[in-house]
Order: C-alpha cells, then sequence, then structure tokens
C-alpha cells in the first residue's frame, strides 16, 4: 500500500537567503518540523544532501529541486500524497492534511502580495531576456505569489511541477546565486493543468506566525 510522506532537506552549501551561511546538517535546526510533524503522526524524512551530491554549478534553491525531484522519481511507486516543506520555516498544525488533498490538484505555499513585487523582478532577471517568459510575467503581476516552502500533491503532479522548474533552472541559471526557483515554480504551476489550492485552509498567512490556527494544517512562518 502506498504511503504519504513529508520531505524536507537539507544542503551543505550557502545561503543566500541567509547571508550566504553554510548551516550544518544538525537536527537541532529542524526540531520544531519534526516534533510539530511526528505529533500529528505524520511520516517525515529529511533528505541530508552533501558535497558529493551537490551540483557546484547551481545554487542551494536550485540544488534542493534538483534532490528532490531525483528522489521522488525514484521512489514513485512508494508514495501516493508527498508534500515538500522548508525544514527551517515550516510547522505542522493539524492532522488531516492528506485525506485534504485531491488527485490531480497542486498544493503550494503562497505570500500577501502579487507576482510583480521587486524581490521577484530582481531575482528572475535571467528568463525576462525572452520574450515567453517575460510576455508571461508582464501579463500575470497581479496573481498571487506561490512560495516554494510548500509544493504538494499527488507524487506524479510534484514530480511534473518539479521537472519543469529544473529544466528552467539547468537552462538559465548556471552559476548564479539567485532566488529564481520561486519565479520558476510560479511559471510552472499557472501554465501547468492542475488546480491550485493555496491559503487557508492549507497555510496560514506567509509570516504570520499563526502556530496556534485552528483550521490550517501548515504554517509557513
Amino acid at each position: 500500500m502506498k504511503k504519504n510522506i513529508i520531505l524536507g532537506a537539507r544542503l551543505l552549501m550557502p545561503d543566500f537567503q541567509r547571508e550566504g551561511d553554510i548551516l550544518p546538517l544538525d537536527q537541532s535546526l529542524t526540531k520544531v518540523w519534526e516534533d510539530s510533524a511526528s505529533n500529528l503522526s505524520y511520516k517525515t524524512k529529511i533528505l541530508c544532501v552533501t558535497q558529493k551530491d551537490i551540483n557546484p554549478d547551481f545554487n542551494l534553491g536550485a540544488n534542493k529541486v534538483f534532490a528532490f525531484l531525483a528522489y521522488l522519481k525514484k521512489h514513485i511507486k512508494s508514495f501516493n500524497f508527498v508534500l515538500l516543506a522548508d525544514t527551517l520555516d515550516v510547522v505542522f498544525l493539524n492532522k488531516g492534511l492528506f485525506e485534504f488533498m485531491k488527485p490531480n490538484t497542486l498544493y503550494v505555499g503562497d505570500e500577501p502580495c502579487c507576482l510583480g513585487i521587486n524581490w521577484i523582478l530582481q531575482n528572475s532577471y535571467p528568463f525576462l531576456f525572452y520574450n515567453e517568459y517575460k510576455e508571461w510575467f508582464n501579463s500575470n503581476k497581479d496573481l498571487p505569489l506561490l512560495n516554494t516552502g510548500l509544493i504538494g500533491g499527488e507524487i506524479s503532479v510534484v514530480i511534473d511541477i518539479l521537472e519543469c522548474m529544473s529544466n528552467m533552472l539547468l537552462d538559465y541559471t548556471k552559476g548564479l546565486d539567485i532566488g529564481a526557483d520561486m519565479f520558476c515554480l510560479n511559471y510552472c504551476a499557472y501554465n501547468s493543468k492542475y488546480p491550485i489550492i493555496h491559503g487557508e485552509p492549507f497555510n496560514t498567512v506567509f509570516k504570520s506566525f499563526d502556530h496556534d490556527n485552528i483550521c490550517c494544517y501548515v504554517a509557513h512562518k
């Protein structure tokens, strides 16, 4: 019988969003994540990606996509629904997450702002040199901003999105230490065939630190 699983990833490489620090693969850093999942009886696994498995031509965000994709493709027959969740910023709040998920549907984190914010513009420039991406971005700046900290659904759905993201990152971000994975997620998700579920009751408002919420399944900061 196929199981459901929450996956995290820790990578031993600089994180540009944390001032270039290399955070140790220390279980104390993921204790809140692990304990909150365990208390709700969720099955979890954290991928610990060391130097030998890192592609040095790409940054942490890209390598995380590569690691998740490789793991899920290897274990595609083992799991039904999966949730990829940031191990440093996510807390699990309530039972029933996987019962809530429906087939052929994408579940993602979001932020209380639009796609067209300056941060996305600054971290998406490799794509915006090309008309396909530039025209899409300019036409969709008012869409809700989806966040890579939470990506879930049936394993086949998540693999589809990660493959799309991986191809974009491989083609356009070699040697760049920017948050390009966020643009990739938004482009791949909004151009996919899947209905997108984000916000309540899936996740709390980003950076609200609403860890007492009884309506949502996951808190992202």
